[in-house]
């Protein structure tokens, strides 16, 4: 299976069927290369909670995915809760 199974240029994530606990989400996968790509967007859930992603990837053989870099942030309202970042650099 090719990189084009795994993300196409610009493909919405199905979130919301696959996790019902999701109200909204614009998450997407963009290809930014032969084998990069990037996660971006937000998950709504109740209580005004959203989760901000940020995750850019690669894919080697297939699988497994190595994360180069990640970020998430946690929001209710405009109060930043939490938030994660890590770079393997």
């Amino acid at each position: 299976m090719g990189m084009d199974a795994h993300f196409a240029n610009r493909s919405p994530v199905d979130t919301t069927s696959l996790f019902p606990c999701v109200r909204h989400s614009t998450l997407v996968s963009v290809q930014t290369g032969t084998t990069l790509a990037r996660v971006t967007g937000e998950l709504t859930f109740e209580h005004r909670i959203v989760l901000i992603v940020r995750e850019y990837l690669q894919i080697h053989n297939e699988l497994p995915v190595t994360f180069h870099w990640y970020g998430y942030e946690v929001w209710r309202d405009e109060e930043k809760l939490y938030s994660y970042r890590f770079s393997e650099k």
